[in-house]
């Protein structure tokens, strides 16, 4: 299960989310053309997803949740939220929900932020204090988790 990246995981929720609100749809959240104010968290939760990768990827650093982390980030986005990828994901599926326009795309949505939240970041969070030790609780006091 180590190979199942949050990139995967949100692409498994999103074609989950199209399937069910084709096939098993449990009802509307909006009429039409209303679902389309999804547009709006779609696009904000991949801009910020992006504006918090850059760093990573300007610095080389490590992406993958279950390998030692490279450095501690906490400037920029990590100066506000501890995983603001994460967040990027879940608004981001959020929007999708939205335009999909099923309570079920929510419920989908809210089993991706269980998963990402117990499974990746604890496993993050254990590594970074392993690695950084009080630089690490220190940012851990002063940042919350999500936001």
């Amino acid at each position: 299960m180590r190979r199942f990246l949050p990139p995967h995981l949100a692409f498994l929720a999103t074609v989950l989310m199209a399937i069910q609100s084709t096939v098993w749809p449990l009802g509307r959240l909006f009429a039409w053309p209303h679902q389309l104010v999804g547009v709006l968290p779609a696009a904000a939760g991949l801009t910020l997803l992006l504006a918090a990768w850059v760093p990573f990827k300007r610095r080389r650093l490590n992406l993958i949740p279950f390998n030692k982390p490279d450095a501690l980030l906490a400037a920029g986005l990590y100066a506000w939220s501890r995983n603001p990828m994460y967040l990027g994901f879940l608004v981001m599926l959020l929007g999708f929900a939205l335009l999909f326009n099923d309570f079920g795309c929510l419920a989908i949505v809210a089993v991706v932020f269980v998963i990402t939240d117990r499974w990746y970041v604890r496993v993050e969070e254990k590594a970074a204090a392993a690695a950084f030790g009080q630089a690490y609780d220190d940012y851990r006091c002063r940042v919350r988790r999500w936001i």
